[in-house]
């Protein structure tokens, strides 16, 4: 019982000191580690008081569209969008969606691709060929 009981302690002990070893390496490779060390400073710059849904999906919509959008039109949409930011926080909500929506036309004007990231196209791949192209000796 006592070796059970030994041995189960030291595997516990070497999981933990393990993981406390790793987590200084996980810290470093978080996602936005080298954007911002304090999170709410960088809420607060970036969203402030607005708490409008709309005018808060319209942004994530912009910020989508500008990850894809060529370098000009990105930046003049994020300065578009951090005017209609400003906006909302001083409560002129409607205002501050019609810049969104502004900043959201400017960001889908210069997408990489050329397509419209509103029009989702389903393709459908047929590897089927026509009967009368099989030869005779393929049944599948």
């Amino acid at each position: 019982m006592n070796k059970i009981l030994i041995s189960f302690i030291l595997t516990l002990s070497t999981i933990s000191i393990t993981q406390a070893d790793n987590h200084a390496k996980i810290t470093e490779q978080q996602a936005g580690s080298s954007y911002s060390q304090n999170t709410e400073d960088t809420f607060k710059n970036e969203i402030g008081n607005c708490e409008d849904p709309g005018v808060l999906m319209l942004r994530a919509t912009v910020k989508n569209d500008i990850s894809r959008s060529s370098p000009e039109k990105a930046s003049e949409a994020e300065a578009l969008m951090k005017e209609g930011m400003k906006l909302c926080n001083e409560n002129r909500v409607f205002e501050a969606k019609l810049k969104l929506e502004n900043a959201k036309t400017t960001a889908r004007a210069g997408l990489v691709d050329g397509e419209d990231p509103s029009v989702t196209k389903i393709v459908a791949e047929n590897n089927e060929t026509p009967k009368e192209a099989k030869p005779w000796w393929k049944f599948w």
